[in-house]
């Protein structure tokens, strides 16, 4: 009998040791991480977007690189494009800890862009980066300021 308890220990230990994350990793939470428009811009010659992004989890975040995708607007509504505005972030070192905030820009030239097919209110952003060598990607519906 006093065996029992000894026993239902070291099943218990043995569970919760069997449980753990493999390798030790830390869970990254994708929703975590904030991506907000800052600022968007249009004139004669360009579009333009500023987006911020804000690493709220617990692990940092490495190697970011920000897309930006203007649909094509068909007649049931509206399709992936093909071409992309590619970030330029306000800093060379794209490593982002918890707390910290990178600034994406994008310019897209309005006379290589056709304006009356493309989508411009509604872009869609892809981020990309790595966590502890393990890549992850993020696709988000920006919300634009109506103009």
């Amino acid at each position: 009998m006093k065996r029992f308890p000894i026993l239902l220990l070291l099943v218990l230990f043995f569970i919760t040791g069997c449980s753990a994350d493999e390798k030790g990793q830390v869970k990254f939470k994708q929703e975590k991480v904030k991506i907000e428009l800052t600022q968007q811009y249009k004139n004669d010659y360009f579009i333009g977007y500023a987006i911020n992004v804000t690493n709220n989890s617990s692990v940092t975040i490495s190697h970011l690189n920000m897309y930006v995708n203007l649909p094509i607007r068909t007649k049931d509504g509206t399709k992936e494009n093909s071409f992309v505005l590619v970030g330029v972030p306000n800093k060379e070192d794209t490593k982002l800890k918890n707390g910290e905030k990178l600034e994406f820009t994008f310019e897209g030239f309005l006379e290589v862009l056709n304006q009356e097919k493309l989508d411009l209110k509604n872009p869609v952003v892809k981020l990309t980066g790595s966590v502890e060598e393990e890549q992850f990607e993020i696709t988000k519906k920006l919300k634009t300021k109506k103009k």
